[in-house]
């Protein structure tokens, strides 16, 4: 009998038919292809996530360079500032007794201490600088414009004029703002040694003028002008310790009318004018000095002193 050949022996397929579970080593293989590592996955989103919101405990890189450009900015605005040489110096006179000078040379310091202070026998209560700012207060009250030594503070106040002029600083303008005393501005020019000024003063709800210590081309005209000007109405012309006064009568006679004080201001200025002194300001002083609390008419105070600068074309002789 004749022995049929074996047939070969099928191997098992190791794909997984229809139903049934891969083999393990398949699986393996399969999971370590396709994987990708997790902590990848979070270091990519990291790294392209920065328009996401970030934990409120993590400094953003955003806050700390907002940080180092605000303190850069006010160190150059501090450096600026100190290395900054204005064109402008203000002047207050604050309540009854002190002086508020800002942005004011060293010079010009120096030399107001040096005329100003001796000038005030009563003496210096504080004296302090900080920044651009200083403030000096003189012991009583000088500013208040009545009592032994008002003299002493119109000459004080005539000499911080005449030291601005010599340094260069000329009177420009007055700045009110609101309830707080006004700046005086003075703004830079030539220097002018030859300055002249003079401080006058109003009553009488103001019919009279009083002239301190005028140049003696005012004392010798300012009589006849007013009297030109208003005939048959001066009341009062005299010159008492170094105060020109002249004043107009109050009530009407049979050759002139009353004249309102605005009035009289007009033809005081022109009379000044026409001898080469013209208005430079007007600085409302003592506690209650506030241009706001005035009315347009009130003229004739004490607390307000009008300040009158030589024209340089009149300064000749």
């Amino acid at each position: 009998m004749t022995k049929q050949p074996k047939a070969p022996k099928q191997r098992s397929s190791t794909v997984p038919t229809h139903g049934s579970a891969p083999v393990k080593s398949a699986i393996k293989r399969s999971s370590t292809a396709n994987a990708v590592p997790t902590h990848q996955v979070r270091l990519e989103r990291q790294r392209t996530s920065s328009g996401t919101s970030r934990p409120a405990t993590a400094p953003s890189r955003e806050t700390v360079t907002r940080t180092r450009t605000k303190s850069d900015a006010q160190s150059a605005v501090a450096k600026a500032k100190a290395s900054f040489q204005s064109c402008q110096m203000f002047m207050t006179f604050h309540g009854n007794n002190e002086l508020v000078v800002e942005h004011i040379t060293e010079a010009a310091m120096s030399e107001i201490r040096q005329q100003i202070f001796g000038i005030w026998k009563d003496g210096i209560e504080s004296d302090e600088q900080r920044d651009s700012i200083w403030r000096v207060k003189f012991k009583n009250t000088p500013w208040n414009m009545s009592g032994p030594h008002k003299k002493r503070a119109w000459d004080m106040i005539v000499t911080l004029f005449r030291v601005f002029a010599i340094r260069g600083y000329a009177f420009q303008t007055s700045i009110n703002l609101g309830f707080q005393p006004p700046r005086l501005v003075f703004v830079a020019r030539a220097m002018d040694k030859t300055a002249r000024f003079f401080l006058a003063f109003f009553t009488k709800g103001g019919l009279r003028i009083n002239l301190i210590h005028p140049p003696s081309v005012v004392q010798d005209t300012i009589g006849h002008s007013l009297m030109d000007a208003f005939p048959d109405m001066i009341a009062y012309d005299e010159d008492i310790d170094h105060i020109r006064s002249i004043e107009l009568k109050r009530e009407a006679t049979r050759t002139a009318s009353t004249v309102d004080a605005s009035y009289f201001l007009l033809r005081v200025l022109r009379a000044l004018s026409d001898v080469g002194f013209n208005l430079e300001t007007t600085i409302p002083l003592g506690s209650n000095s506030n241009w706001s609390l005035r009315s347009s008419t009130d003229i004739g105070t004490h607390r307000e002193l009008y300040v009158f600068k030589g024209v340089p074309s009149h300064r000749v002789g």
